[in-house]
Protein backbone atom coordinates (compact mmCIF):
# COMPACT_ATOMS: atom_id res chain seq x y z
CA UNK A 1 0.00 0.00 0.00
CA UNK A 2 1.77 3.10 -1.27
CA UNK A 3 2.15 6.11 1.04
CA UNK A 4 2.60 9.64 -0.35
CA UNK A 5 4.33 12.22 1.87
CA UNK A 6 4.29 15.94 1.05
CA UNK A 7 6.95 18.18 2.63
CA UNK A 8 6.02 21.88 2.26
CA UNK A 9 8.96 24.16 2.94
CA UNK A 10 10.24 27.71 2.71
CA UNK A 11 13.64 28.75 4.06
CA UNK A 12 13.89 25.87 6.55
CA UNK A 13 17.41 24.91 5.52
CA UNK A 14 18.39 24.65 9.19
CA UNK A 15 15.93 21.81 9.85
CA UNK A 16 14.89 20.19 6.55
CA UNK A 17 17.81 17.75 6.38
CA UNK A 18 16.72 16.17 9.67
CA UNK A 19 13.14 15.94 8.35
CA UNK A 20 14.13 14.32 5.03
CA UNK A 21 16.56 11.96 6.74
CA UNK A 22 13.78 10.73 9.04
CA UNK A 23 11.76 9.87 5.91
CA UNK A 24 14.70 8.35 4.03
CA UNK A 25 15.45 5.92 6.90
CA UNK A 26 11.92 4.54 7.12
CA UNK A 27 11.78 0.74 6.91
CA UNK A 28 8.55 0.97 4.96
CA UNK A 29 9.81 1.32 1.38
CA UNK A 30 6.63 1.79 -0.67
CA UNK A 31 6.56 5.57 -0.35
CA UNK A 32 6.88 8.65 -2.53
CA UNK A 33 8.05 12.03 -1.21
CA UNK A 34 7.04 15.35 -2.78
CA UNK A 35 9.14 18.27 -1.50
CA UNK A 36 7.20 21.45 -2.31
CA UNK A 37 9.60 24.41 -2.00
CA UNK A 38 8.37 28.00 -2.41
CA UNK A 39 11.69 29.28 -3.84
CA UNK A 40 13.82 29.06 -0.69
CA UNK A 41 17.10 30.98 -0.75
CA UNK A 42 18.84 29.59 2.34
CA UNK A 43 20.47 26.41 1.04
CA UNK A 44 17.30 24.30 1.07
CA UNK A 45 17.63 23.56 -2.66
CA UNK A 46 21.04 21.91 -2.32
CA UNK A 47 19.85 19.69 0.52
CA UNK A 48 16.77 18.59 -1.41
CA UNK A 49 18.79 17.91 -4.56
CA UNK A 50 21.01 15.57 -2.55
CA UNK A 51 18.06 13.39 -1.53
CA UNK A 52 16.52 13.34 -5.01
CA UNK A 53 19.86 12.09 -6.37
CA UNK A 54 20.20 9.46 -3.65
CA UNK A 55 16.65 8.13 -3.85
CA UNK A 56 14.28 8.24 -6.89
CA UNK A 57 11.31 8.15 -4.51
CA UNK A 58 12.08 11.79 -3.62
CA UNK A 59 10.83 14.55 -5.96
CA UNK A 60 11.83 18.18 -5.53
CA UNK A 61 9.34 20.77 -6.84
CA UNK A 62 10.59 24.34 -6.65
CA UNK A 63 7.81 26.82 -7.45
CA UNK A 64 6.19 29.88 -5.91
CA UNK A 65 3.05 29.19 -3.91
CA UNK A 66 0.48 31.19 -1.93
CA UNK A 67 1.47 29.80 1.45
CA UNK A 68 1.66 26.49 3.29
CA UNK A 69 -1.89 25.37 2.46
CA UNK A 70 -1.37 26.06 -1.24
CA UNK A 71 1.93 24.16 -1.14
CA UNK A 72 0.21 21.17 0.49
CA UNK A 73 -2.48 21.13 -2.20
CA UNK A 74 0.12 21.44 -4.97
CA UNK A 75 1.95 18.47 -3.51
CA UNK A 76 -1.31 16.51 -3.12
CA UNK A 77 -2.02 16.97 -6.83
CA UNK A 78 1.30 15.26 -7.67
CA UNK A 79 0.75 12.24 -5.40
CA UNK A 80 -0.38 8.75 -6.38
CA UNK A 81 -0.36 6.75 -3.11
CA UNK A 82 -3.43 5.18 -1.55
CA UNK A 83 -2.44 6.77 1.77
CA UNK A 84 -1.29 10.36 2.14
CA UNK A 85 0.08 12.82 4.68
CA UNK A 86 2.26 15.89 4.99
CA UNK A 87 4.98 16.77 7.44
CA UNK A 88 6.39 20.25 7.96
CA UNK A 89 10.06 20.58 7.09
CA UNK A 90 11.06 21.44 10.68
CA UNK A 91 9.34 18.33 12.13
CA UNK A 92 10.52 14.71 11.92
CA UNK A 93 9.51 11.08 12.26
CA UNK A 94 11.03 9.85 15.51
CA UNK A 95 11.71 6.24 14.54
CA UNK A 96 12.27 4.15 11.43
CA UNK A 97 9.11 2.08 11.96
CA UNK A 98 6.72 5.05 12.12
CA UNK A 99 5.19 4.74 8.64
CA UNK A 100 5.09 0.93 8.75
CA UNK A 101 3.26 1.01 12.10
CA UNK A 102 0.75 3.56 10.79
CA UNK A 103 0.01 1.48 7.69
CA UNK A 104 -0.48 -1.67 9.79
CA UNK A 105 -2.81 0.20 12.15
CA UNK A 106 -4.85 1.49 9.22
CA UNK A 107 -5.15 -1.98 7.68
CA UNK A 108 -6.32 -3.46 11.00
CA UNK A 109 -8.75 -0.60 11.42
CA UNK A 110 -10.21 -1.10 7.94
CA UNK A 111 -10.63 -4.81 8.59
CA UNK A 112 -12.88 -4.12 11.59
CA UNK A 113 -14.34 -0.70 10.73
CA UNK A 114 -15.56 0.34 7.27
CA UNK A 115 -15.58 3.96 8.44
CA UNK A 116 -11.82 4.17 8.96
CA UNK A 117 -10.27 6.92 6.79
CA UNK A 118 -6.86 7.13 8.42
CA UNK A 119 -4.69 6.41 11.42
CA UNK A 120 -2.64 8.43 13.91
CA UNK A 121 -0.02 7.70 16.56
CA UNK A 122 1.65 9.42 19.46
CA UNK A 123 3.77 12.57 19.10
CA UNK A 124 6.16 14.62 21.20
CA UNK A 125 7.28 18.23 21.36
CA UNK A 126 10.94 19.08 20.77
CA UNK A 127 12.86 22.32 21.09
CA UNK A 128 14.83 24.24 18.47
CA UNK A 129 17.82 21.91 18.89
CA UNK A 130 15.75 18.72 18.55
CA UNK A 131 15.62 17.85 22.25
CA UNK A 132 12.36 16.23 23.40
CA UNK A 133 10.51 18.52 25.83
CA UNK A 134 7.37 16.51 26.50
CA UNK A 135 4.47 14.50 25.00
CA UNK A 136 1.91 16.02 22.67
CA UNK A 137 -1.49 16.18 24.47
CA UNK A 138 -3.79 13.90 22.52
CA UNK A 139 -6.51 11.27 22.71
CA UNK A 140 -5.52 7.66 23.21
CA UNK A 141 -8.45 6.20 21.34
CA UNK A 142 -10.10 6.35 17.92
CA UNK A 143 -11.16 9.88 16.94
CA UNK A 144 -14.58 10.82 15.58
CA UNK A 145 -15.78 14.16 14.25
CA UNK A 146 -17.40 15.29 17.53
CA UNK A 147 -14.10 14.87 19.36
CA UNK A 148 -12.72 17.84 17.40
CA UNK A 149 -15.31 20.37 18.59
CA UNK A 150 -13.76 20.94 22.00
CA UNK A 151 -10.18 19.79 21.57
CA UNK A 152 -7.28 19.29 19.16
CA UNK A 153 -6.71 15.61 19.99
CA UNK A 154 -3.91 14.66 17.59
CA UNK A 155 -0.72 15.91 15.97
CA UNK A 156 -1.05 16.13 12.19
CA UNK A 157 2.47 14.77 11.34
CA UNK A 158 1.67 11.60 13.31
CA UNK A 159 -1.26 10.75 10.97
CA UNK A 160 -1.87 9.20 7.56
CA UNK A 161 -5.09 9.59 5.60
CA UNK A 162 -6.89 8.01 2.67
CA UNK A 163 -5.78 10.18 -0.26
CA UNK A 164 -9.05 9.73 -2.16
CA UNK A 165 -11.04 10.91 0.87
CA UNK A 166 -8.77 13.97 1.11
CA UNK A 167 -9.46 14.70 -2.57
CA UNK A 168 -13.20 14.16 -2.05
CA UNK A 169 -13.34 16.92 0.60
CA UNK A 170 -11.25 19.28 -1.54
CA UNK A 171 -7.89 19.06 0.24
CA UNK A 172 -6.94 21.82 2.64
CA UNK A 173 -8.49 25.28 2.36
CA UNK A 174 -5.92 27.55 0.71
CA UNK A 175 -7.22 30.63 2.57
CA UNK A 176 -6.40 29.02 5.94
CA UNK A 177 -2.76 29.66 6.83
CA UNK A 178 -3.30 28.32 10.36
CA UNK A 179 -5.29 25.34 11.73
CA UNK A 180 -5.87 24.04 8.20
CA UNK A 181 -5.32 20.50 9.49
CA UNK A 182 -8.18 20.88 11.99
CA UNK A 183 -10.53 21.93 9.19
CA UNK A 184 -9.38 18.96 7.06
CA UNK A 185 -9.85 16.42 9.86
CA UNK A 186 -13.38 17.67 10.61
CA UNK A 187 -14.34 17.33 6.93
CA UNK A 188 -12.64 13.93 6.66
CA UNK A 189 -14.65 12.51 9.57
CA UNK A 190 -18.12 13.55 8.38
CA UNK A 191 -20.64 10.76 7.93
CA UNK A 192 -19.57 8.62 10.90
CA UNK A 193 -15.96 8.15 9.74
CA UNK A 194 -13.06 7.91 12.17
CA UNK A 195 -9.28 7.86 12.61
CA UNK A 196 -7.72 4.69 14.04
CA UNK A 197 -5.46 5.15 17.06
CA UNK A 198 -1.94 3.65 17.10
CA UNK A 199 -0.31 3.33 20.52
CA UNK A 200 3.17 3.90 19.16
CA UNK A 201 5.42 7.00 18.82
CA UNK A 202 5.41 8.44 15.33
CA UNK A 203 6.50 12.11 15.07
CA UNK A 204 8.18 14.98 16.87
CA UNK A 205 6.82 18.51 16.50
CA UNK A 206 9.41 21.28 16.72
CA UNK A 207 8.65 24.39 18.75
CA UNK A 208 11.07 27.02 17.49
CA UNK A 209 11.01 30.85 17.44
CA UNK A 210 10.02 31.11 13.78
CA UNK A 211 7.27 28.48 13.75
CA UNK A 212 3.76 29.78 13.15
CA UNK A 213 2.40 28.01 16.24
CA UNK A 214 4.75 30.15 18.35
CA UNK A 215 4.67 33.48 16.50
CA UNK A 216 0.90 33.41 15.88
CA UNK A 217 -0.47 31.68 18.96
CA UNK A 218 -3.51 33.94 19.23
CA UNK A 219 -4.30 33.84 15.51
CA UNK A 220 -4.11 30.04 15.57
CA UNK A 221 -6.59 29.82 18.45
CA UNK A 222 -8.97 32.32 16.83
CA UNK A 223 -8.82 30.49 13.50
CA UNK A 224 -9.49 27.17 15.23
CA UNK A 225 -12.57 28.60 16.99
CA UNK A 226 -13.80 30.04 13.69
CA UNK A 227 -13.44 26.63 12.02
CA UNK A 228 -15.29 24.90 14.86
CA UNK A 229 -18.06 27.52 14.73
CA UNK A 230 -18.43 27.03 10.97
CA UNK A 231 -18.64 23.24 11.16
CA UNK A 232 -20.56 22.73 14.41
CA UNK A 233 -22.48 25.99 14.75
CA UNK A 234 -20.98 26.59 18.20
CA UNK A 235 -17.64 26.40 19.97
CA UNK A 236 -19.34 24.66 22.88
CA UNK A 237 -18.58 25.45 26.51
CA UNK A 238 -15.72 28.01 26.52
CA UNK A 239 -14.53 26.81 29.91
CA UNK A 240 -13.99 23.34 28.45
CA UNK A 241 -12.83 24.34 24.98
CA UNK A 242 -9.13 23.72 24.41
CA UNK A 243 -9.17 26.46 21.76
CA UNK A 244 -10.60 29.04 24.20
CA UNK A 245 -8.05 27.98 26.83
CA UNK A 246 -5.28 28.37 24.27
CA UNK A 247 -6.49 31.88 23.50
CA UNK A 248 -6.68 32.75 27.21
CA UNK A 249 -3.19 31.39 27.75
CA UNK A 250 -1.86 33.39 24.81
CA UNK A 251 -3.23 36.65 26.24
CA UNK A 252 -1.78 35.93 29.66
CA UNK A 253 1.61 35.22 28.15
CA UNK A 254 3.83 38.26 27.61
CA UNK A 255 4.54 37.65 23.91
CA UNK A 256 5.28 39.95 20.98
CA UNK A 257 1.91 39.07 19.48
CA UNK A 258 0.07 40.12 22.65
CA UNK A 259 2.13 43.30 22.93
CA UNK A 260 1.26 44.16 19.35
CA UNK A 261 -2.45 43.58 19.96
CA UNK A 262 -2.38 45.70 23.14
CA UNK A 263 -0.67 48.53 21.24
CA UNK A 264 -3.34 48.29 18.55
CA UNK A 265 -6.06 48.45 21.21
CA UNK A 266 -4.51 51.55 22.79
CA UNK A 267 -4.27 53.25 19.43
CA UNK A 268 -7.85 52.26 18.70
CA UNK A 269 -9.06 53.84 21.93
CA UNK A 270 -7.26 57.06 21.09
CA UNK A 271 -8.72 57.07 17.60
CA UNK A 272 -12.26 56.17 18.63
CA UNK A 273 -13.33 59.79 19.18
CA UNK A 274 -12.05 60.81 15.77
CA UNK A 275 -13.84 57.87 14.14
CA UNK A 276 -17.03 58.75 16.01
CA UNK A 277 -16.81 62.31 14.69
CA UNK A 278 -16.37 60.94 11.19
CA UNK A 279 -19.39 58.71 11.67
CA UNK A 280 -21.50 61.72 12.71
CA UNK A 281 -20.29 63.61 9.63
CA UNK A 282 -21.23 60.69 7.41
CA UNK A 283 -24.62 60.49 9.11
CA UNK A 284 -25.27 64.18 8.38
CA UNK A 285 -24.18 63.69 4.79
CA UNK A 286 -26.56 60.75 4.47
CA UNK A 287 -29.45 62.82 5.83
CA UNK A 288 -28.68 65.54 3.29
CA UNK A 289 -28.47 62.95 0.59
CA UNK A 290 -31.85 61.60 1.64
CA UNK A 291 -33.32 65.07 1.30
CA UNK A 292 -31.80 65.41 -2.16
CA UNK A 293 -32.99 61.98 -3.25
CA UNK A 294 -36.58 63.13 -3.82
CA UNK A 295 -35.38 65.93 -6.09
CA UNK A 296 -33.17 63.51 -8.00
CA UNK A 297 -36.05 61.08 -8.29
CA UNK A 298 -38.28 63.81 -9.74
CA UNK A 299 -35.55 64.71 -12.20
CA UNK A 300 -35.34 61.06 -13.22
CA UNK A 301 -39.10 61.00 -13.81
CA UNK A 302 -38.80 64.06 -16.07
CA UNK A 303 -35.97 62.46 -18.00
CA UNK A 304 -38.05 59.29 -18.36
CA UNK A 305 -40.97 61.31 -19.79
CA UNK A 306 -38.60 63.03 -22.21
CA UNK A 307 -37.24 59.69 -23.30
CA UNK A 308 -40.77 58.38 -23.90
CA UNK A 309 -41.59 61.48 -25.97
CA UNK A 310 -38.37 61.01 -27.90
CA UNK A 311 -39.42 57.43 -28.61
CA UNK A 312 -42.72 58.71 -30.07
CA UNK A 313 -40.91 61.34 -32.14
CA UNK A 314 -38.49 58.70 -33.36
CA UNK A 315 -41.37 56.62 -34.72
CA UNK A 316 -42.73 59.69 -36.61
CA UNK A 317 -39.27 60.46 -38.00
CA UNK A 318 -39.03 56.86 -39.11
CA UNK A 319 -42.25 57.20 -41.11
CA UNK A 320 -41.04 60.46 -42.66
CA UNK A 321 -37.76 58.84 -43.61
CA UNK A 322 -39.63 56.02 -45.34
CA UNK A 323 -41.70 58.56 -47.36
CA UNK A 324 -38.59 60.53 -48.35
CA UNK A 325 -36.84 57.30 -49.31
CA UNK A 326 -39.76 56.33 -51.54
CA UNK A 327 -39.72 59.75 -53.24
CA UNK A 328 -35.98 59.53 -53.73
CA UNK A 329 -36.37 56.18 -55.43
CA UNK A 330 -39.02 57.63 -57.75
CA UNK A 331 -36.70 60.51 -58.66
CA UNK A 332 -33.89 58.05 -59.28
CA UNK A 333 -36.20 56.17 -61.69
CA UNK A 334 -37.03 59.39 -63.54
CA UNK A 335 -33.38 60.31 -63.69
CA UNK A 336 -32.55 56.94 -65.24
CA UNK A 337 -35.24 57.55 -67.89
CA UNK A 338 -33.85 61.02 -68.67
CA UNK A 339 -30.37 59.56 -68.99
CA UNK A 340 -31.69 57.06 -71.52
CA UNK A 341 -33.39 59.89 -73.51
CA UNK A 342 -30.21 61.96 -73.46
CA UNK A 343 -28.35 58.97 -74.82
CA UNK A 344 -30.82 58.65 -77.70
CA UNK A 345 -30.59 62.38 -78.50
CA UNK A 346 -26.84 62.24 -78.37
CA UNK A 347 -26.81 59.46 -80.98
CA UNK A 348 -29.23 61.44 -83.22
CA UNK A 349 -27.10 64.56 -82.87
CA UNK A 350 -24.00 62.63 -83.88
CA UNK A 351 -25.92 61.43 -86.98
CA UNK A 352 -26.98 64.93 -87.90
CA UNK A 353 -23.50 66.18 -87.36
CA UNK A 354 -22.11 63.63 -89.80
CA UNK A 355 -24.74 64.56 -92.50
CA UNK A 356 -23.98 68.28 -92.16
CA UNK A 357 -20.26 67.64 -92.57
CA UNK A 358 -20.90 65.70 -95.79
CA UNK A 359 -23.08 68.56 -97.17
CA UNK A 360 -20.42 71.14 -96.37
CA UNK A 361 -17.75 69.12 -98.19
CA UNK A 362 -20.00 68.77 -101.25
CA UNK A 363 -20.65 72.52 -101.35
CA UNK A 364 -16.92 73.24 -101.02
CA UNK A 365 -16.16 71.02 -104.02
CA UNK A 366 -18.91 72.65 -106.09
CA UNK A 367 -17.61 76.14 -105.30
CA UNK A 368 -14.05 75.22 -106.30
CA UNK A 369 -15.28 73.70 -109.58
CA UNK A 370 -17.40 76.77 -110.30
CA UNK A 371 -14.44 79.04 -109.63
CA UNK A 372 -12.37 77.14 -112.25
CA UNK A 373 -15.14 77.24 -114.93
CA UNK A 374 -16.24 80.85 -114.37
CA UNK A 375 -13.17 82.49 -115.98
CA UNK A 376 -13.61 80.44 -119.11
CA UNK A 377 -17.20 81.44 -119.42
CA UNK A 378 -16.29 85.07 -118.96
CA UNK A 379 -13.58 84.88 -121.66
CA UNK A 380 -16.02 83.43 -124.19
CA UNK A 381 -18.44 86.18 -123.46
CA UNK A 382 -15.85 88.86 -124.29
CA UNK A 383 -14.53 87.31 -127.64
CA UNK A 384 -16.29 89.00 -130.65
CA UNK A 385 -15.73 86.04 -132.88
CA UNK A 386 -17.89 84.09 -130.71
CA UNK A 387 -20.70 86.62 -130.86
CA UNK A 388 -23.79 85.36 -132.48
CA UNK A 389 -25.02 87.57 -135.35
Amino acid sequence: MKVSIVVPTFNQGKYIKECLESIYTQKYRDIEVIIQDSLSNDGTEAICDKYTQMDPRFRYCREKDLGQSDAINRGLAKCSGKLWTWICSDDRYNNSQAIAKLVDAFKRGCASDAGAVGAFGRACFMDEDGKITGPYPQMNTHIEREDLQMDWPLSQPSSILLRQRVLDVGGVVTEFHLAMDLDLFIKMLEGGRRLVYLDHPVADVRVQPHSKSVKQHIATAVTAMYIVQEHFGSIGNPSKSAYAKQLHYAFDKDSEEVAHLKAVLRESEADRAARLEQILMFKEMLEQSEADRAARLEHIHRLTAMVQESEHDRALRGEQIEILTKRLREKETRLDFLCEQIGVLTCAFEGLRSSRLYWLLSMSSFIKCFERVLPKIQSKDSDPSTTIS
